[in-house]
């Protein structure tokens, strides 16, 4: 796990990345006095305290992108009384997306995703998902679920909106190949078949972690720890 420390009035104080927690950790595990499940799980219902579209109870699916956001796709559905069901799996060999060696890994990555279509014709779905990072994973699934003739698709993502490379550990990638940094939300919306895209706040994300708020954010905010060198 990538922890970063910093002298300040001659104490030492950690900031731990709040990307682990986010992306990396298995759900089922703790770390520093945090259950994993439950933190994503808080992060699918702060998110879902931003919500300002309405949605048809009756006619609406709410899905965690697999599997990392499974959690918070519950999270979100429960705080909003809408159904949730796993309607989207993925095989057990596929790597996590963004940190494959090339774009053609990334690529056939995002086809081993299986959609239980009999169960998605006619509806709305809200797919609650981890991250957005180049974009891959979000347009080949909107394909996929546009091919299953659903109603609309609403994309809502349990992280801020990733727009700076880290220098401490994690592999993000450069400024340039982030999504965001390439399009406006609209755009993205447009060029992925998507009804919304929305994203969860810096602050929403970290009241997800109860009183604790010592954590690095720099690749939401630009916020870099300057005592360290690179």
């Amino acid at each position: 796990y990538t922890t970063l420390y910093k002298y300040q009035n001659n104490n030492l104080s950690t900031t731990k990345c709040i990307f682990e927690f986010i992306y990396f950790m298995n759900e089922h595990s703790s770390f520093n006095n945090h259950n994993i499940f439950n933190i994503r799980k808080n992060l699918g219902q702060n998110l879902a305290k931003q919500e300002t579209f309405t949605f048809n109870k009756k006619n609406t699916i709410v899905i965690g992108s697999p599997n990392t956001a499974i959690p918070m796709g519950k999270g979100y559905a429960e705080y909003l009384g809408l159904t949730y069901k796993q309607l989207l799996v993925k095989h057990n060999d596929c790597g996590r997306t963004f940190i494959l060696k090339d774009q053609t890994s990334r690529q056939n990555a995002c086809k081993k995703f299986v959609i239980h279509k009999e169960y998605i014709k006619n509806k709305n779905i809200i797919l609650v998902d981890d991250s957005l990072v180049r974009g891959n994973t979000i347009k080949s699934l909107s394909t996929m679920f546009h091919e299953c003739n659903i109603l609309q698709l609403h994309i809502r993502i349990c992280s801020p909106e990733l727009k700076y490379p880290c220098y401490y550990g994690i592999d993000i990638p450069t400024k340039e190949e982030l999504i965001i940094n390439n399009y406006s939300i609209p755009q993205i919306e447009q060029n992925c078949n998507l009804t919304s895209l929305r994203y969860i706040t810096v602050d929403k994300m970290i009241d997800a972690f109860s009183n604790d708020n010592e954590f690095c954010t720099a690749c939401f905010t630009g916020n870099y720890n300057k005592e360290l060198d690179w």
